[in-house]
């Protein structure tokens, strides 16, 4: 598979535990600049300022010096993992120093990107642009020829454990005839020239070093407490979301997922869960990362209409919300004073998420037809999907619609009315109005799924 290497990149091997990163900038340089960075290795690293303590920013600053072209994408604009690291220590010389790197990237023309990468974006800039330099957990990142880490990527991936912070290079992706495909890389802690690994167990490495934190903004808002909330993270169609054990958005499970779980578990508008959640309090805690949450208190009247669809059961739920100024990821977990799960997010307008719960209006129903919205007219009545200028002109049509028909190849459809006296309906195919529910004015349906 080594013929399969596009990009005309060395593999160099890092000479200490902390130096992983810089040994793919050297991969990344001319040889005139490798054999200059080489000499004069300890008086750069003491210049850049970060010793033996290299952040991802510090990479980004180095590959601007050598003049190497490229993006740096990230979830949080504060130090969070570094080479090397198996644990949350961060010292203030360390913060302090990250921090101002941060401000002063942009005057020192380095482009940060805010947000993950999705592996399918990686995988299309390696194929079409040029190689990546990715952090991952090392202990999740496991190679298909050479073998190493295979069963310890399993163990943890099962049974969980501390990150380790390690840098490769990206350098090809190669895909099969037959389907699939493996993406190859440069492991600086290796002795193979070249590692192969799927571009699902990349992700699994990338994503549970780069999002520890469910909000995915840099800075904290709001009141925040020392409270901790276990939650796994992963991708979908490019955007991350969080799980709580098998409780996750709807609206990120794959088919198969959706095929899976609905037949098992369906008791919250978007929301998968095979146990009940928590009763729903005043004050909740919403995760901002391993160690942080958010305080808030909820509110009952200001509610956002949710709906759902997972090609088995369709739900709607007019949801309390909370108001935050931090910015979170579909399934970011809510817990009561107890610790106990009440919620994860799904949706919001603006500042104020939804939380979807059992309590108030909502219901789920069959169907595999998405929800349709429409406006209500001044003066008009509505039957089924259909509006009209009298009770005669309704009755009329009525009494022309055939019998009620409903079933799997024919499935209702949902129709949320929205006005001064906004209800659902559920109609069948031939038109006929199946049933429908007045619900609470004091409602807003254009809302943001995370």
């Amino acid at each position: 598979m080594v013929k399969f290497v596009k990009y005309n990149i060395p593999h160099i091997k890092q000479r200490f535990d902390w130096d992983c990163g810089i040994a793919c900038v050297l991969m990344l340089l001319s040889e005139k600049q490798r054999n200059y960075f080489n000499k004069h290795f300890f008086e750069i690293c003491q210049q850049e300022g970060f010793g033996t303590n290299t952040w991802t920013i510090d990479i980004s600053y180095l590959l601007k010096r050598f003049d190497v072209n490229h993006r740096f994408y990230t979830t949080r604009r504060a130090p969070n993992c570094k080479a090397g690291s198996s644990g949350n220590r961060v010292t203030i010389n360390d913060a302090d120093r990250v921090k101002i790197r941060f401000v002063k990237a942009a005057a020192n023309d380095i482009i940060i990107v805010d947000g993950a990468l999705s592996t399918k974006a990686l995988m299309d800039h390696v194929a079409r642009t040029g190689p990546a330099l990715v952090l991952v957990d090392e202990a999740l990142l496991s190679c298909d020829l050479c073998k190493h880490n295979k069963l310890s990527s399993e163990i943890r991936r099962v049974f969980g454990g501390r990150y380790r912070g390690h840098y490769v290079l990206v350098v090809e992706v190669v895909s099969f005839p037959g389907g699939g495909c493996k993406l190859l890389y440069r492991d600086p802690a290796r002795s193979a020239s070249i590692c192969a690994t799927t571009p699902r167990r990349l992700n699994a490495a990338r994503m549970h070093i780069m999002l520890k934190s469910t909000a995915l903004n840099e800075k904290y808002y709001g009141l925040v407490e020392n409270v901790s909330i276990p939650a796994t993270l992963h991708e979908y169609n490019g955007k991350p979301y969080s799980k709580v054990g098998n409780a996750m958005p709807i609206h990120c499970a794959t088919q198969e997922e959706k095929e899976l779980l609905s037949k098992t578990t369906h008791h919250y508008c978007d929301l998968f869960t095979d146990k009940l959640f928590a009763p729903l309090e005043e004050l909740v805690f919403v995760r901002l990362d391993e160690n942080k949450a958010e305080k808030v208190f909820l509110n009952r009247h200001k509610r956002l209409f949710l709906t759902s669809s997972d090609g088995v059961v369709a739900s709607w739920r007019c949801a309390p919300t909370l108001e935050s100024l931090n910015k979170f990821m579909a399934g970011t977990p809510l817990v009561g004073r107890d610790g106990q799960v009440v919620s994860l997010l799904t949706a919001k307008h603006g500042n104020h998420y939804a939380v979807s719960h059992l309590e108030g209006d909502g219901g789920y129903f069959e169907t595999s037809k998405p929800w349709e919205i429409k406006d209500m007219e001044e003066g008009r009545l509505y039957y089924g999907n259909k509006s009209f200028t009298s009770r005669d002109e309704l009755r009329a049509y009525v009494q022309n619609l055939p019998p009620l028909d409903v079933n799997s190849t024919a499935p209702p459809q949902p129709i949320l009315l929205r006005g001064k006296k906004p209800r659902i309906i559920l109609v069948a195919e031939n038109g006929r109005q199946i049933s429908h529910q007045y619900i609470s004015s004091n409602l807003i349906t254009d809302v943001e799924y995370l």
